[in-house]
C-alpha cells in the first residue's frame, strides 16, 4: 500500500509557511500560478498560494505576470511593480485581493514604467488586513470591478482614501464597514453597477455613477 502525505509540497508544511516576498523572474512562463516564475526563499510556492500576507515584486519586463479566471482567488498583501518595465495583467475573470501591509498605506505600489493592466471583467479588491492604518486606492490605471471590503476577522472599521482621478471600468462596490473617501476635488467614475453597503464620502468631489443599477443600504455624503 502506498501513503497519502497532505499539505507538503516540495519538502515544506504548508502549514508552516509564513509570509514571505517573491521577486518575479518569468523563468517557465507567463502564468502566476507557476512556483518555477518567482524567486523567493519559499521554494515550490507562488505569492498568495498558503499565505495572503505574501508581498509580489515585478520589476522586470520578461514575461510579465499574468492572472486569469484559472487562477483562483489571488490574495497577497501587496504589490509592487517597478521601474524595470513589468506589467501585471489581470484578463478576464481573474481575481486579486490585496491585504494591507502593517504600517503602509499602499497595497499597490508602482513605479512608471512599471504597470497594471486590469481586463474590464476582472477584480480587484482591497481588503483590511491589519486595521492599523487606511488604505489608500491606487489610482494609476483603470479598475474592471473594484470592492472595498472589511476584515471578518478584526471587524472594527476600514477606511479607503482616494487621492486623484479614479477609474472603474466594472461595478463598484463598498461593504458594510468600509468607509470610502474621495479626497477634495477628485473624481470617481465607474462604468458598471455601484453598491454601497458601507458609506462613501464625496463633499467636495465627484462620484460619476455611468452604470444602470445604484443599490444603496448604506451611508452617501455626495
Amino acid at each position: 500500500s502506498s501513503d497519502l502525505v497532505l499539505g507538503v509540497r516540495g519538502g515544506t508544511d504548508l502549514g508552516s509557511v509564513s509570509a514571505t516576498s517573491f521577486t518575479w523572474t518569468g523563468a517557465a512562463s507567463t502564468v502566476w500560478e507557476n512556483s518555477a516564475n518567482w524567486s523567493s526563499t519559499a521554494c515550490g510556492f507562488y505569492p498568495g498560494q498558503v499565505n495572503n500576507n505574501d508581498t509580489a515584486i515585478v520589476n522586470s519586463g520578461i514575461g510579465s505576470p499574468v492572472l486569469s479566471s484559472t487562477s483562483g482567488l489571488i490574495r497577497i498583501a501587496q504589490l509592487q511593480v517597478g521601474a524595470g518595465g513589468g506589467v501585471v495583467t489581470l484578463n478576464a475573470g481573474s481575481f486579486l485581493g490585496l491585504t494591507g501591509v502593517s504600517g503602509s498605506t499602499s497595497s499597490i505600489l508602482l513605479t512608471s514604467p512599471g504597470a497594471v493592466s486590469a481586463n474590464p471583467t476582472s477584480t480587484i479588491e482591497y481588503e483590511e488586513g491589519t486595521g492599523s492604518v487606511n488604505q489608500v486606492i491606487n489610482n494609476s490605471f483603470t479598475y474592471g470591478n473594484l470592492i472595498l471590503s472589511d476584515s471578518a476577522v478584526l471587524g472594527n472599521g476600514s477606511i479607503k482614501v482616494v487621492n486623484g482621478a479614479l477609474n472603474i471600468a466594472g461595478n463598484l462596490t463598498v461593504l458594510s464597514g468600509v468607509a470610502m473617501n474621495i479626497s477634495s476635488g477628485n473624481t470617481t467614475t465607474a462604468s458598471g453597477n455601484v453598491t454601497i453597503s458601507g458609506s462613501i464620502s464625496a463633499y467636495t468631489s465627484n462620484l460619476v455613477m455611468n452604470g444602470s443599477g445604484v443599490t444603496l443600504s448604506g451611508v452617501a455624503n455626495l
